[in-house]
């Protein structure tokens, strides 16, 4: 936290972003890492997939844009922010990761002061209640990220990233009970397996192995899809802040670079929306066995 204080330190985490700390670490040179080819391969396909035809991406933005060079208005990069924090200065720029062993070093603004006087407090981003309300959550951060490109084309740049500083600590609390109550939920179909087998035929045994495995099978791609979802959300969030600063030239070639990564947040996000088990299909079953 010391280190993010120092504002001598910003440009090496301006392109941080909100981008998981151990996705940026040196896994394949650095002999105290343990290199993982599963993480390897996964984090590759991420960035190269879900290429887009660039020349209709220039057609789009020159439209958008007129060709016009835009004034940008240069804002000075803050050290980190707390997630959370919507304000401007925080696009692009590293944000502190929601995870209970900072959560203790930033609850307090005189917490947060005596450890990191620099970042600017803001209340911690709650974490929905039931998985109801996560994935109501996650829906509701899906039709805010549908507006992302309508903000980039009409070059409101500023607009679409304080959506982003928006967005991604929703997804990451809501994603986490989600995947959480997926595998309570597998818990609870073992719990009632055990009963079933002392009372029921073979068939409704594999049944509710079928059941189990689907419960485990959702939760692990559901992990994986937020993952990938908080990278792209990352990378436009960085994009974002290097377009508000002119770092990507005028604002029609900023447009076109920033689109392509709205696309594929849009991508990653409906992907994301497709697994998601409807809440009626998940908590009427579930209830019902702890009520038996």
């Amino acid at each position: 936290l010391f280190l993010f204080s120092n504002k001598n330190y910003k440009k090496n985490y301006i392109s941080s972003s909100f981008l998981p700390v151990f996705a940026h670490s040196d896994r394949t040179n650095n002999p105290d890492n343990d290199y993982d080819p599963i993480f390897e391969e996964k984090f590759s396909s991420v960035q190269q997939s879900c290429m887009m035809d660039r020349r209709e991406l220039i057609r789009t933005a020159i439209m958008a844009g007129g060709g016009a060079v835009a004034t940008l208005s240069l804002q000075p990069a803050e050290a980190a922010c707390l997630s959370g924090d919507t304000s401007e200065d925080c696009i692009g720029v590293y944000k502190m990761p929601i995870d209970d062993a900072v959560n203790s070093y930033v609850e307090t603004p005189e917490v947060l002061k005596k450890f990191a006087p620099d970042i600017r407090w803001v209340p911690q981003v709650q974490p929905p209640k039931n998985y109801m309300d996560a994935y109501q959550d996650l829906n509701n951060m899906y039709m805010k990220s549908c507006d992302l490109e309508k903000w980039v084309l009409s070059g409101n740049l500023t607009k679409a990233g304080i959506d982003i500083l928006e967005i991604v600590p929703r997804v990451t609390v809501s994603g986490k009970v989600i995947v959480s109550q997926l595998q309570q939920f597998q818990q609870i179909e073992q719990q009632q397996k055990a009963v079933d087998n002392s009372k029921s035929s073979s068939v409704v045994d594999d049944n509710n192995n079928k059941q189990e495995q689907d419960w485990s099978m959702k939760s692990y791609r559901i992990d994986v899809a937020i993952y990938e979802l908080l990278i792209r959300l990352g990378q436009t969030d960085v994009m974002l802040g290097q377009g508000i600063n002119g770092q990507l030239g005028a604002l029609t070639a900023a447009q076109i670079q920033i689109l392509q990564e709205v696309k594929d947040v849009k991508d990653s996000f409906t992907d994301l929306m497709k697994i998601l088990p409807d809440p009626s299909d998940v908590t009427p079953a579930v209830m019902k066995q702890k009520k038996g």
